[in-house]
């Protein structure tokens, strides 16, 4: 298996039973070039809780292939499934690769997506398949050295991390999170929802305000109130309040119904000027900080 292939973890495959020959006959064709795949009728077996299984397989796949024909844009399932890939995709946690199988309606989840023509020629569709994948594959590469540092310093920081699910059975979404302390809370600790965001291409991409409008969209869903962003990419949003030195440290809040009843509170960490453990973990310790203040009293920040 060539680099970055086994970062990709297994490839999950979106589809309706009706389209299973076609299905399995992909699965073999991208397994036989090297790389892993999810399909249902190998990795389920009876007494499973099926929304509980795939939300977690598709939480874990770094790719979803989407295979869109007549039966599988009529089902339930794949919309479910679709979904839950859609919203991985805006947090950048996969890639979303639609397969036209035939002629159909695309739903609007896949729109503005390049898809693997599989329409007039299987071999044809395939190629465009494993040049997507081997695309990913090396994007993994390059991404993996930043999430596991990332992450790594996180739990150090915050001494340790977690994993949980939320929603229902048909709106489930997981996340990462962590703890801090809050002695105003009963608990005396405050749950923090964390996300990692690499820079990949090495574009140095800022994270900006359309950035901003789908993290909202995705974690107000979440029932805490208190969020975290690590970032690779320059955080050039607006914000409420931006820390010192360096400005690596930012703040910014978001309502979480209508009636802003409910507020989000954001912290960034902007990592993008600093490429050592050292100036990670620093940067990491000021936010931990503000979110410590931010868990007790929400007010007032730390001096600029």
């Amino acid at each position: 298996m060539s680099i970055g292939k086994h970062l990709l973890q297994k490839i999950f495959i979106s589809h309706s039973t009706v389209d299973k020959p076609f299905v399995r006959r992909l699965a073999r064709r991208i397994e036989a070039a090297g790389f892993s795949v999810w399909l249902d009728e190998h990795e389920l077996v009876a007494g499973d809780k099926l929304s509980e299984r795939i939300s977690a397989a598709v939480a874990k796949a770094k790719v979803v292939l989407v295979v869109a024909s007549p039966a599988s844009v009529k089902s339930k399932w794949f919309r479910y499934e679709l979904n839950i890939a859609a919203e991985q995709m805006i947090q950048g946690k996969c890639r979303v690769i639609p397969i036209l199988m035939t002629d159909c309606a695309i739903p609007s989840a896949m729109h503005g997506l390049l898809y693997a023509d599989f329409r007039m020629s299987f071999a044809r569709g395939m190629k465009a398949l494993l040049t997507a994948l081997q695309h990913e594959a090396s994007r993994a590469a390059k991404a993996a050295g930043f999430w596991a540092r990332a992450r790594d310093t996180v739990s150090r920081v915050f001494g340790g991390t977690g994993f949980s699910s939320g929603g229902g059975d048909f709106e489930s979404f997981d996340y990462d999170f962590v703890t801090v302390a809050a002695s105003n809370r009963r608990s005396g600790e405050a749950y923090v929802v964390y996300d990692v965001v690499s820079d990949h291409l090495k574009r140095r991409r800022p994270i900006d305000d359309s950035w901003w409008d789908e993290y909202v969209n995705v974690r107000q869903r979440n029932e805490e109130d208190l969020f975290l962003v690590v970032s690779e990419r320059p955080v050039e949003l607006s914000v409420e309040w931006t820390g010192a030195p360096g400005n690596c440290v930012k703040y910014r809040r978001f309502e979480k119904d209508v009636l802003g009843r409910e507020v989000g509170h954001v912290v960034f960490a902007d990592t993008s000027h600093t490429r050592t453990d050292r100036g990670r973990e620093a940067i990491l310790k000021q936010a931990r900080t503000l979110l410590v203040r931010l868990a007790d009293s929400r007010v007032p920040f730390p001096s600029a």
